[in-house]
Order: C-alpha cells, then sequence, then structure tokens
C-alpha cells in the first residue's frame, strides 16, 4: 500500500542569508580555508599571467572547479582582485621585515628598494596591474577581521622613514620614486622590454646606421644594447639616495641660525 500524504505537515523554512558553506565535491576545504586556498591560486597564477586578466573562469579552471565554486566563496571580481592585491603586499610586508636591518637611513631606502623589485618580480602580473589600475594599488577591501596589507606595508614604511629622521614630504617622494622605479624595472624585465633583451636587434641597427648620419645612435647605441636593467635600477637608486641626502641636509635648519620665538 501507498503511504498517505501527511496532513497538517509543511516542510521546513529555509533560513535567510547565505546557507552555511559546506565542503564540495571539487575538494576545496569549507569557510575561510577554501577562499584563502583560492587567493592563493590566484596570486600563483601572477607570477605568469596579468591580474587584469585572471578572471573567475580561468581561476576555477586552474583549481579544476567550477566557476560558481569561486564566485560563491569570493562573491565580485573585486573580491578578487583585492584579495590577490592583499596577499601580494602580505608578503611585500613580510620580506621587508626579514632583511637585513638597516643602520642607516640609505641602507633603508636600499632595503626598501631592493625588496619592492624583487617580490614585484615574483608576481610579475602583480606588477603589471599596478602601473595600469588605480583601484587596489595599495588599500585592499577585506572581510572577516583580515588586516589590510597594503595599509600595513605602506604604515612600515613610513614609519622607517620616520624613524630615520625623514620629513614627511621627503619621505613621500621617496614612497613614490622607489615603487615607481621597481615598478617600471619590474615590468619591463618580466615582459621582455629591458634593453639586454634585445641587444642582438640593437647592435644589428647600430651596425646599419651611418654614424655620420646618426652620431647620437653612434654614440649611445651599442651601451643601451649591453645595459642590465638591475644594474640600471642600482644605480637609479644611489642617484635617488645622492638627492634625497642634498634635500634631506637642505632641510635641517642651521645650527647658528637663532630661531624665532
Amino acid at each position: 500500500m501507498r503511504a498517505k500524504p501527511s496532513v497538517g505537515r509543511t516542510p521546513p523554512k529555509r533560513g535567510r542569508g547565505r546557507p552555511k558553506r559546506k565542503a564540495t565535491r571539487d575538494g576545496l576545504r569549507a569557510g575561510d580555508l577554501a577562499r584563502e586556498s583560492i587567493l592563493e591560486r590566484a596570486l600563483e597564477l601572477t607570477r605568469s599571467e596579468p591580474l587584469s586578466s585572471i578572471s573567475m573562469v580561468r581561476l576555477a579552471r586552474s583549481l579544476n572547479v567550477r566557476p560558481g565554486t569561486i564566485h560563491y566563496h569570493l562573491g565580485s571580481r573585486d573580491a578578487l582582485v583585492s584579495g590577490v592585491m592583499n596577499r601580494f603586499y602580505r608578503g611585500l610586508l613580510s620580506d621587508l621585515e626579514a632583511a637585513a636591518a638597516a643602520s642607516t637611513w640609505q641602507e633603508e631606502v636600499r632595503r626598501i628598494g631592493w625588496v619592492g623589485l624583487n617580490v614585484r618580480l615574483a608576481y610579475p602580473g602583480v606588477a603589471s596591474y599596478v602601473v595600469s589600475h588605480n583601484r587596489f594599488r595599495v588599500f585592499q577591501m577585506t572581510e572577516g577581521g583580515e588586516p589590510d596589507y597594503g595599509a600595513l606595508y605602506m604604515d612600515r614604511v613610513f614609519t622607517l622613514l620616520r624613524d630615520a629622521g625623514f620629513p614627511p614630504d621627503i619621505a613621500a617622494e621617496c614612497w613614490h620614486l622607489t615603487a615607481l622605479s621597481a615598478d617600471a624595472t619590474a615590468q619591463a624585465i618580466s615582459m621582455g622590454r629591458a634593453p639586454a633583451a634585445h641587444s642582438k636587434f640593437l647592435l644589428d641597427r647600430a651596425q646599419r646606421h651611418d654614424a655620420a648620419v646618426f652620431p647620437g645612435l653612434a654614440f649611445g647605441l651599442t651601451a643601451l644594447a649591453h645595459l642590465d636593467a638591475r644594474n640600471a635600477f642600482s644605480h637609479s637608486l644611489e642617484d635617488l639616495i645622492a638627492g634625497l641626502a642634498r634635500r634631506m641636509a637642505a632641510a635641517e635648519p642651521a645650527k647658528d641660525t637663532p630661531r624665532r620665538v
């Protein structure tokens, strides 16, 4: 006999809001750990792909999951981009703290500059994003009490420069110029645009152009063909330090000048 339908019984109501996250068939663990796994994978992809081209679908394919799983755990593309940037800055801050302590402000600037370049070279997809986008370049959108590592990194750099004796305006210039140089150098190297990557082509052009007609090319093109981008970054960092030293000296009040009351 067929069971009689129950009378007066109603199905349980679904609670408001999102259902609780559970382990999925894709093997990702539930909750924040799944979100962390997804964002760590996205950051890893930026070692070889631009962050701007990493979509939810691309990320899902790399994890062998459905795109809906990525949307479920992240919610939006902004959350994806900012989550990757936050983990990039977390690594940048960690590497800065792990670098040898500086005993002079000059060494501090070198430490900030070289750590910034090396981390950008490790994640060229992030470096290319930073030079072409404004959103999430430093400050991030976070959830669940996660720290904003972009803000923490900027705070740490400015604190180091303040403690080294920088006035605010010169510290701001130092931040801007070290980041600008690191961004440009990392992008040139990672995208194969550094001069040494095209040395054969440049040397060929140097031979093809008559030095009498193109004296400037004869003067500089061969040297450019052999230019190493990392060495150029090192020299630009030293030039920046020399310029900052002049600015710092000019900013110091003359010891023999009485203060106005």
